[in-house]
């Protein structure tokens, strides 16, 4: 998936804003507006558009949703951490 736009259309519901007006309000096709129902991508300047008209930011229309395929999983790292003594300076090691 990567992105949802379900916050944009919980916010036309709440401020009682239908599809036709935002497109007109934002200079936005009709086609745009069915990309943004299908969460696909779209352009920036779209969604700069709506959050101009809506007086919102992008956090409020939109947010990311990762899928299986794009979450990077760390392997547990085997080197061990030096015990260090209460009042004794860590030491930072050059090592990479």
């Amino acid at each position: 998936m990567g992105v949802s736009y379900n916050k944009l259309f919980k916010l036309m519901i709440d401020r009682k804003t239908r599809k036709g007006e935002l497109c007109k309000a934002a200079g936005i096709s009709s086609s745009s507006l069915l990309k943004i129902s299908k969460d696909e991508n779209i352009y920036v300047d779209i969604l700069v558009r709506i959050c101009g008209v809506l007086g919102c930011d992008f956090g409020d229309i939109m947010e990311y949703v990762p899928d299986e395929n794009s979450v990077i999983k760390s392997e547990p790292s085997n080197r061990q951490l030096p015990d260090l003594q209460e009042g004794e300076p860590a030491r930072v090691s050059e090592e990479v």
